[in-house]
């Protein structure tokens, strides 16, 4: 079960969350408050939450700094936004810090719901994934190491052994995601992550798509996407800047790659798809 930290000046608004949210559909069983981002960093650093769920705006500290600090902390920590800021410029900001949702007030219970529901979601999978990886890490090395008296080790550290070849083959996989995960608006071309991580090109993507059923440059698209789309749902979203942001230089190719995944170009689904926001 996860734990939520909600960080919001607004004691109506905390309170319509708490008391509205069905959390039993989120797993989520714990629920925390803080009142501005100093205090949602001290209660963030004392309760190590899994989901902070922040408005921007707010005294003491604002929810973007608090996000940062907390991220330097605690980086499997994930955040959803809630603001009345709708503006390019602050949507942009949260992406570059992992923000994992943008909920604009006033505050529609269903959709922080179904946001909560699919970070939800992403912690779970990261968990199974990890304690998967674990576990065969462990099969392939732990069962094999034994005592002096010919007992197994039972507290290997797995990371600190050397790993047998799928082991191995996972890790780099592993290793690969995480450095598209950082730097995917950043990234030229494939070639350029294997020469990061000092392996061969074609081996990083053969790995990589065995293990995640999905090859590095297709994954790197999904990532920008998700990322443009998400930009593109502020109705001051300009298409060059989005492009830029999600790191094509050249925005007619942007458009293109954009209308062929989504069958819309980039001007169009911000028309269609804009948050204007509703009641609570």
């Amino acid at each position: 079960m996860l734990k939520v930290l909600i960080v919001d000046d607004d004691f109506y608004d905390t309170q319509g969350i708490v008391n509205h949210i069905a959390w039993e559909k989120t797993g989520v069983s714990s629920v925390l408050t803080a009142q501005n981002g100093r205090e949602g960093y001290k209660m963030a650093l004392e309760n190590a939450p899994d989901i902070v769920i922040s408005d921007i705006s707010m005294p003491a500290m604002g929810g973007l700094e608090m996000i940062e600090k907390i991220s330097s902390v605690l980086p499997k920590t994930e955040y959803i936004i809630i603001s009345c800021h709708d503006e390019f410029n602050y949507a942009k900001l949260a992406i570059t810090l992992n923000v994992s949702g943008y909920v604009l007030k006033p505050i529609v219970i269903e959709e922080l719901e179904q946001t909560l529901i699919r970070v939800a979601e992403k912690i779970n999978r990261d968990k199974e994934l990890f304690a998967e990886i674990k576990k065969r890490i462990y099969d392939e090395v732990g069962h094999s190491i034994t005592t002096g008296l010919g007992e197994p080790l039972s507290d290997v550290k797995a990371p600190s052994l050397p790993l047998r070849k799928s082991g191995r083959r996972q890790e780099i996989a592993i290793q690969v995601r995480e450095y598209v995960d950082a730097n995917f608006t950043k990234i030229p071309n494939v070639p350029s992550i294997s020469n990061a991580l000092f392996i061969s090109p074609g081996y990083a993507n053969t790995i990589f798509k065995q293990e995640f059923d999905i090859n590095i440059a297709e994954y790197i698209y999904d990532k920008r996407l998700k990322m443009a789309k998400e930009l593109l749902t502020s109705p001051s979203a300009r298409v060059s800047e989005v492009s830029e942001t999600v790191g094509y230089s050249s925005k007619s190719y942007f458009s293109a790659i954009f209308k062929k995944h989504t069958g819309l170009s980039p001007r169009d689904y911000r028309d269609k798809y804009a948050k204007r926001g509703s009641q609570l």
